[in-house]
Order: structure tokens, then C-alpha cells, then sequence
């Protein structure tokens, strides 16, 4: 009842505030339930972190729902491309980053919970280096406004990263599984939902930064315009393809373990049939092949890390199935991977104008943000004809633009070193943890072979999800030996009479 009065008293707080009525209803309807959110979450002081941590797994399939924050002088009509770039946003993801640092120091400071004692390491410097090349090209960058945007962007996922990698426990495992699957489960339904019907396409492009222009541009293909490319929760197809292709690992490695209940080996073989569908759904082939690859090389890890040949039987399974649908998919699968070639050579133009710019910013770049500015005074004759072949479609040369050497070599040193973390614990270990890294290794694998064809990191749920698993490079290490057993069947001892 102590508890119920102290959310009642913070209700009443939020009524008393009559300023708050002068405001358009929707903004008075946000305060009162922002005081009684933090008056609740006082009462629930001890387990809040753990429910905002949790909160932030499940946030997977709506990170990209946001509210962009446009500097003076552009527009979502006009200047859509830029957000594509970096630009700055607000959505419930800030929220919540915002909620666990703050009760971090509730813990740390007001009721002494924790001690600050962690560790850095070498992750941690190329991403503090990274955040740095950002601030210091920014500086000299073109319009600093842009540079401003696309630093705030990047400094919100390390803080993820810096409180993800730190709290990530072994009681967070079941959560962590659980909302990988309620995420596999929204965007198949959403995705196969588009692809039969072309309703609902393009949901969070059309909030955020949509307008009928761009929304033809990503759901219909040049020669197959009879099919509705399936975009999920996301702004684009080929994002929801990376953003599955990245998800898609966990449930082959779970499938595969060999002490995982059987109810959750069922669900996982469910789940990466929905997911691998909804993927051939978004007519994307980048990430077609980047998944291809990434799980061929999971299939090779595992035989040659532990031996299990178990996998052999799993693959003839899979392959038996692949079969029987191969009729209905066979031709969609062959008319998407040879038909509008012309949209992947549009491509290549911006490549030179990118290597022409870099060459003239060697060292710091052009600034975060600043290519869509900086491209037509180089691109003297029209190479590049429209505003979404103007994006440089390669995640390390957008950075050498960019950010220079100075911000491509800590960018390639988060890649390796959360990748080496991943696959290093994948090799000295065979429980949940290890399998898990493996899983993570192969994801982000997955999402660095689509970056190099498609700009992936600008959809807000592939940057959320590519934190999460650079965040399990330096949790899941520390967790003990065996974690995660509640998930195992539990062998049965035998009374000997």
C-alpha cells in the first residue's frame, strides 16, 4: 500500500501542474505519464535498471520509429537523404539509455549499490577514439550542424555499449533469447503481411522521414513491380533483410545445441524459417548473399571448433526442405538476382567522387554527415543522377570520406577486436555463452559483408541489434562457466538402491 500511494501522490503531482493543460493535449498526455513513470519507478527502485535493460532488447523492432531533428534549412521533403547520413533522432531508445544511466547512479552514488570498478579495454579505446575522430572532424567540417547530428547519433549507441557490456548478467540470457524471438516473430508477420498484400509498407519511413517518392523508390523493384517488398518495423528492405540476417544466426546455434529444451529447439527451427522467409521477401540481394556467406562460414566454424556432427543430419534437414519450397521461390529468388542489374553498376559512380574527395581529406575527412554536401562539387560530370545513388553504398569508405584515417582505423579496430572477443570465447567454450558468442560472431559478419554494398548502420534497429552483439563481446566473457542452465535439460540422477 506504501508503494501504491507514493504512485498515487505522483499521479496527483502531475494533475496539480495546471500549466501542463495549456499545452496541446497529446504533449499534456506525455507529462502526466513522465511523472508517473518516474514516480512508479522510484517505488521500483531495485529492479528498475533490469526492466529498462530488458526494456531496450525488446525496443529491437522499434528503434526505427523516431522523430529525426532537422537543423534549419532542410526538410524531409527535400533533403531526404540526409537523414540517411546520420542525422540526429529522438525515440524511446534515448528514453530508456537515458533511464539506465540514470539509475546507474542512483546505485552508484545515492544508495551505494555499486562501485565504479570497471575494467577498460582495448574495445573500449576504439570506440572512445572513434567518438573522438567524430568531435574533431566535426570541427572542421562544412556545415557543423550535420557533423553535430551524426556525432549525437554515434555518442548514444557507445553509451548503449559502455552500460550493455558492463550489465549484461547471466539472469538477462532467457530475456535476451526472448526478445530475439518476439523480434523474428513481429517483423515476419509484419513482412509476409506486405509481401502478399502491399499494406502497411513502409511504416517507419512514412512516420519519420517519408514522403510517396521515397516510399516507391524502396518498395517496388525496376521489373518486378508486381511484387511488395516487405520492410517490417524498418525504414527499407534491405534493412530488414540485414536486420534478420544478424538474427538469424542465433537460431541455428540454438537449434544445434545439444542439451537446449526441446520446446526452445522448436521455436528456434520456427523462427529461422520465418525469418529466412521474410528475408527472401525483401527482394534484397546484398544481404541475400551476405547471409549465404555468413552462414556457410557458421556451418564451417562449428565442425571445425567442436566437432559436433550432429550438424551434418540438421543440414541434410534443411537442405530436404529447401527443396520442396524451391518451386514457389526459385523464380522469384532468379528474377531478383539478374533482372535491374542496372541498379547495382548506378552504384559505382559515387565510389570515384568518394576516392576524389577523400583525396582532398586525406587525414580528418570531410566531417560526420557532410557527404551529401560535399559530393556535387566534385561530381563534375554527373556521375551520380539521384539522391539515393549518391549514397556512398560502403560503410569503410563512407568513414575514409568522413572521418579520414584518423576515424577508419579505430572503426576497423571495434570491428576486430569486438569479432576477435566473439570467436575467441566461441573457441574455448561449448556452453550457452560460447554458443551464443558464435552466434553473435556470425552476425556481425553477416551485417559488415551487406555494409559493403548497402549504407546499413543509418537504419536505427541494425545499429541497435549491431551494439547489442559488440555489447555480448565483452559480456558474455564474464560470465561463469555453465551460465545459463535454467535453458538446459537437467540430466536426471539416478538413485542406486
Amino acid at each position: 500500500m506504501r508503494l501504491l500511494g507514493v504512485a498515487v501522490l505522483g499521479c496527483i503531482l502531475s494533475l496539480a501542474l495546471y500549466q501542463v493543460w495549456q499545452l496541446e493535449p497529446r504533449w499534456s498526455a506525455v507529462v502526466f505519464i513522465a511523472i508517473t513513470a518516474v514516480a512508479i519507478s522510484m517505488c521500483l527502485a531495485r529492479v528498475f535498471s533490469d526492466f529498462l535493460l530488458i526494456a531496450i532488447l525488446f525496443c529491437l523492432p522499434v528503434a526505427s520509429f523516431v522523430k529525426f531533428i532537422w537543423p534549419d534549412g532542410y526538410s524531409v521533403t527535400a533533403n531526404v537523404a540526409v537523414a540517411y547520413s546520420g542525422l540526429n533522432n529522438i525515440g524511446v531508445v534515448d528514453f530508456i539509455i537515458v533511464g539506465l544511466y540514470l539509475s546507474w547512479f542512483y546505485r552508484l552514488f545515492v544508495v551505494r549499490q555499486e562501485s565504479m570498478n570497471w575494467q577498460f579495454n582495448q574495445l573500449d579505446f576504439f570506440v572512445l577514439w572513434f567518438l573522438f575522430a567524430n568531435i574533431v572532424a566535426t570541427i572542421g567540417s562544412i556545415d557543423s550542424r550535420l557533423g553535430v547530428g551524426a556525432t549525437t547519433y554515434f555518442l548514444k549507441y557507445a553509451l548503449l555499449y559502455f552500460y550493455l557490456s558492463r550489465h549484461f548478467e547471466e539472469r538477462h540470457l532467457p530475456w535476451l533469447l526472448a526478445a530475439f524471438a518476439f523480434t523474428i516473430a513481429v517483423e515476419t508477420l509484419l513482412g509476409t503481411y506486405q509481401f502478399a498484400t502491399g499494406k502497411l509498407v513502409g511504416l517507419a519511413i512514412d512516420k519519420g522521414l517519408g514522403n510517396s517518392e521515397t516510399l516507391n523508390n524502396f518498395i517496388t523493384v525496376p521489373g518486378q513491380g508486381n511484387y511488395h517488398r516487405a520492410t517490417g518495423t524498418l525504414t527499407e528492405p534491405h534493412g530488414l533483410a540485414q536486420f534478420l540476417g544478424m538474427l538469424l544466426p542465433f537460431c541455428g546455434v540454438l537449434f544445434l545445441t545439444p542439451q537446449l529444451r526441446p520446446a526452445l529447439r522448436v521455436l528456434s527451427i520456427i523462427a529461422a524459417g520465418g525469418a529466412s522467409m521474410t528475408i527472401v521477401f525483401t527482394l534484397a540481394r546484398g544481404p541475400y548473399i551476405a547471409v549465404g556467406v555468413s552462414l556457410a562460414l557458421g556451418v564451417v566454424l562449428i565442425l571445425a571448433l567442436w566437432r559436433e556432427r550432429q550438424i551434418v543430419p540438421a543440414l541434410a534437414i534443411l537442405l530436404l526442405l529447401a527443396a520442396l519450397i524451391a518451386p514457389f521461390t526459385a523464380d522469384l529468388l532468379y528474377d531478383r538476382l539478374t533482372r535491374s542489374l542496372d541498379t547495382l553498376s548506378a552504384r559505382f559512380p559515387v565510389y570515384w567522387v568518394a576516392l576524389e574527395v577523400f583525396a582532398d581529406h586525406a587525414l580528418f575527412g570531410i566531417g560526420p554527415g557532410n557527404w551529401l554536401w560535399v559530393w556535387p562539387s566534385y561530381d563534375q560530370d554527373w556521375l551520380v543522377l539521384d539522391w539515393y545513388s549518391d549514397l556512398i553504398h560502403n560503410d569503410f569508405l563512407l568513414v575514409l570520406v568522413e572521418l579520414g584515417i584518423f576515424g577508419l582505423i579505430p572503426y576497423i579496430g571495434m570491428l576486430l577486436s569486438a569479432s576477435w572477443a566473439l570467436f575467441n570465447l566461441a573457441r574455448r567454450r561449448r556452453d550457452l555463452a560460447g554458443r551464443l558468442a558464435l552466434a553473435a560472431f556470425i552476425g556481425v559478419v553477416c551485417a559488415e559483408i551487406t555494409n559493403q554494398v548497402d549504407p546499413g548502420f543509418h537504419e536505427m534497429s541494425v545499429n541497435l541489434l549491431f551494439w547489442v552483439l559488440v555489447s555480448l563481446s565483452v559480456a558474455l566473457p564474464r560470465l561463469r562457466t555453465g551460465a545459463g542452465a535454467a535453458l538446459m535439460v537437467q540430466a536426471k540422477l539416478i538413485p542406486i538402491r
